[in-house]
Order: C-alpha cells, then structure tokens, then sequence
C-alpha cells in the first residue's frame, strides 16, 4: 500500500507508518512509511480541516525525511521529536521543486505543447519559491494562485487537461502547506492580439490617483501578467492600469487604460488588445 506514498520504501531498523482506509475499515486505500535509516516513531496523529495529516514522535535518524526547509532541517543529536505534515492522500506536501519537475514530465510527455510555456510556468515557481525563503510568504501565495488562474486558462489549450488539474491540485496543496492562512489576491490580466493570441513583452504598470507608478509587470509568453505584491495598495483607492510598454510592432493598446478599487480581493482585467 506505500506505492505513490509520501516514502515508498522502509528507511531502516524501525519506522513509523501512517495509512488510510475507506470510512468502513474495508480498504486500505494508502501508506507511506516516515522514517530514516535509525529508529524512529509516531506517537501522534491528527487531521486539519482539509484533511492535511500530522504525525508526531521521535527520530534517531540523521536523514529522517522531509526536513529540508523546516523549522530545524538537521539532527539535533540521538533522539529527537518530530512533526510531519501529509496531504490528504499521503503523498507529502508539494514542493516548487517537485511541481516544477512535474511539468518538465508533462512537457516530455507532449501535455505541455511547448518549452516556453513550460519556461513561464517553471519562472513562476522560481519567483515563489524565493518569496518563500525570504519568509514573505503572502506574496508566494499570490504567486502561486496567479499560476493557478493561468494554468485554469490555458487547461485544454497549452496544457492538456488532466496535466492542468494535477499541476492546480499540487500547487493548492502547496498554498496550503505554508505558514501563513490567506486567500491569493494577485492582480491579473493578458495582453492580446484581437485574435486571442498571447503577447509578451509587454509592460504592465499600476498608477495611483496622482499619476505615480506603484508596481509593473511583464507579460509572458502566453501574455499572462500578474501583480503579486498588493501591500502598497489601499483599500477605497482606485488605481488606473495601462500597458505603459508596447512591445516592437504594436503602436496601440485597446482599451487605453483600465481601473480597479482595491478591496483585498483577487482582481482580475479584462485583455488588454494590441495592434
């Protein structure tokens, strides 16, 4: 029951366990064992209001799974407590590595049509992971959840359904692994020919009511532009968007300009078309 576990195979001597079975104990529906190549325990377990699994209890073990990135990533020496957090399923929670290393899969696999959109996603992923190591972790989350609503646009398109929904559904559980309980409320929009068709390069900015500039954005390859840094905005205050950078063979921008009241939710623009 451990194959596509959180830890498929035994770590060594003794190791904690964690399975799940269907509501009438029938069926064991997955395991994963927890543990490195010394002794280690569970002692504790317990669900949160998304099903997220957490495991507590000891480890002996120097290479004790999953560390990386944590509150203490290294053995403090002979025995130490432990806690682990396990995604519904068992699988631990998703990485940006792990995520990123998905779609390089899907792009083999022909799921993701082609290298540059591959590349814009994977930017992303960059991009959030290191607002995670600096610990500004409501500005990875709006990162990530712009690349949710662009993975949602480009689902049967750029990228194959079923490879869309699973990247979305990893990189939910991997919103939802961070320290920090928010809601993404990213700014976001595309640029366009009037075909439809995506265009980068383009430079997207915010202006305040006095005609400052607060923040821009480029738009990628599939003309997706998002803006994941909301802080300096106030609420009740209507800001202009326009696209203040024409990329080489476009003169004009449909509509001019566009606005927004920042409320403290996700606002999402109408295209920007140019020609």
């Amino acid at each position: 029951g451990t194959a596509g576990g959180a830890q498929e195979l035994f770590g060594g001597i003794d190791d904690a366990f964690v399975s799940k079975l269907t509501p009438d104990l029938k069926t064991l529906t997955q395991s994963t064992y927890l543990g490195g190549s010394s002794d280690d325990a569970g002692f504790a377990i317990a669900l949160d209001s998304l099903g997220n699994v957490y495991v507590t209890g000891f480890t002996g073990s120097t290479n004790f799974p999953g560390t990386t990135g944590g509150a203490q990533a290294a053995s403090g020496g002979f025995n130490d407590a432990f806690v682990s957090k396990l995604t519904p399923d068992l699988r631990g929670s998703p990485t940006t590595t792990s995520i990123s290393n998905e779609i390089n899969q899907l792009l083999t696999a022909g799921c993701i049509d082609n290298a540059g959109v591959a590349n814009s996603f994977t930017s992303k992923l960059s991009a959030a992971q290191k607002a995670i190591d600096a610990g500004n972790f409501k500005t990875a989350i709006n990162i990530l959840g712009a690349f949710i609503n662009e993975l949602e646009a480009q689902s049967g398109k750029h990228v194959c359904t079923a490879g869309a929904t699973a990247l979305t559904k990893d990189t939910q559980s991997l919103i939802n692994s961070l320290p920090m309980s928010s809601v993404p409320n990213p700014i976001l929009g595309w640029v366009s020919t009037s075909a439809g068709t995506g265009i980068s390069g383009a430079t997207v900015s915010i202006k305040d009511p006095t005609g400052n500039t607060v923040a821009t954005s480029t738009s990628d390859v599939l003309g997706f532009y998002y803006f994941a840094e909301v802080s300096m905005l106030n609420t009740g205050t209507t800001y202009t968007v326009q696209v203040t950078g024409l990329p080489a063979g476009f003169t004009t921008s449909s509509p001019a300009f566009q606005t927004f009241t920042w409320g403290g939710t996700m606002v999402t623009l109408s295209n920007f078309v140019l020609s």
